[in-house]
C-alpha cells in the first residue's frame, strides 16, 4: 500500500495494526461531506395567493424557476389564492407540503420564497386606521402570524432561507380595494418587516416592492391581479432578488410618492429606498 485517500470517518474506523500500515505514506482525508456538498441541488418552496394561483394565466412561478434556471424536480408550487398571513393559509400549504415529505427531504429544501402580500393589507383593521387602537390590533395580529409562521419554518425546513417578496399591488382605480389597499400597503408590510428583520433566515430583497409599481399596463381589467407581462414582470425580478439580494426597477420619485389624498402622501418607500431610484 502506497497511499491512503478516504474521509475522515473512513479513516478512523481502521484498526491501529490497519493505520500503521500507512506510516511514512501519504494519506490524504477527504472531507466527509465533500461529496454531498459537490452534488446538492438546490430546492425551493415557492408561495404566493392569486397571483400565481388565479385563472389569468399560468401566474409567475413558473417563469420564476425558469429563470432561476431549475429543473422541474427542484421546486414545489405551494401557492394559494386568497393566501395570507394572517388567514393562516400560507402556514397551512408549508405544513402540508411537510407532512407529505420525510425528513431527509425537509432538510433539502434550500430556499422558501414568497411573493405576493396584498392580502394582509386587507383584513382586519388594515382598512380603518381612524384609531389608535385599530391599528395596533392590527398590528398584533398580523406579527403575531408572521411569527408563528417563521417559527414552523425554521423547525421544519431548518437548512431553508425565507424570501420575502411583498410585490403585491393595486392601482387607485381598482373597485375592489376603494383606495385603501394603497394606504395600507405601507402599514402591512411594514410590520411584517419588523418582524422578519429578527430572523437570521430572512431575507428581505431591496426594492421588489416597486416591481408592479403605478403601471396599469401589468394589470388585469380588476387592476389588482398582474396580467401575463405583471407576472413576467415579477417573475423576473424575483429572480433577481434571490440572485442578489436587491432589484433595480428604475421608477422615478414621482411614481414612487403616491397621492392617497390631499393630505397623504406615502414617502415611506422613497426614504427607504431613495439610492435606488432615479430622481
Amino acid at each position: 500500500l502506497t497511499q491512503f485517500i478516504g474521509t475522515k470517518t473512513e479513516w478512523n474506523t481502521l484498526s491501529s495494526s490497519e493505520k500503521d500500515q500507512f506510516i511514512g505514506k501519504e494519506v490524504i482525508l477527504t472531507d466527509d461531506n465533500k461529496e454531498s456538498k459537490e452534488t446538492k441541488e438546490d430546492f425551493y418552496i415557492f408561495m404566493s395567493d392569486s397571483y400565481d394561483d388565479f385563472a389569468y394565466g399560468e401566474g409567475w412561478i413558473e417563469k420564476c424557476a425558469g429563470f432561476l434556471g431549475l429543473k422541474p424536480a427542484q421546486w414545489v408550487n405551494k401557492s394559494k389564492s386568497g393566501g395570507s398571513f394572517q388567514a393562516g393559509s400560507w402556514l397551512e400549504k408549508v405544513t402540508e407540503y411537510r407532512e407529505s415529505i420525510d425528513e431527509e427531504q425537509a432538510n433539502k429544501v434550500t430556499h422558501i420564497v414568497l411573493g405576493g402580500g396584498i392580502n394582509d393589507c386587507l383584513t382586519d383593521g388594515v382598512n380603518n386606521y381612524s384609531t389608535e387602537a385599530s391599528a395596533s390590533a392590527y398590528a398584533i395580529k398580523l406579527q403575531t402570524a408572521v411569527n408563528t409562521f417563521m417559527s414552523y419554518v425554521n423547525t421544519n425546513f431548518p437548512n431553508a432561507v425565507f424570501y420575502y417578496c411583498p410585490v403585491g399591488y393595486a392601482l387607485e382605480s381598482s373597485s375592489v380595494l376603494n383606495h385603501r389597499g394603497i394606504d395600507s400597503r405601507r402599514y402591512c408590510y411594514r410590520y411584517i418587516r419588523e418582524v422578519l428583520t429578527m430572523n437570521k433566515n430572512t431575507r428581505l430583497p431591496v426594492g421588489i416592492e416597486f416591481v408592479l409599481h403605478n403601471k396599469a399596463f401589468l394589470f388585469t381589467g380588476d387592476y389588482l391581479h398582474p396580467n401575463e407581462h405583471g407576472c413576467l414582470q415579477i417573475a423576473r425580478y424575483i429572480a433577481q432578488a434571490v440572485q442578489n439580494g436587491s432589484v433595480y426597477v428604475g421608477f422615478t420619485k414621482r411614481d414612487v410618492s403616491i397621492t392617497h389624498s390631499a393630505n397623504h402622501r406615502d414617502d415611506t418607500w422613497y426614504k427607504l429606498n431613495e439610492e435606488l431610484i432615479n430622481d
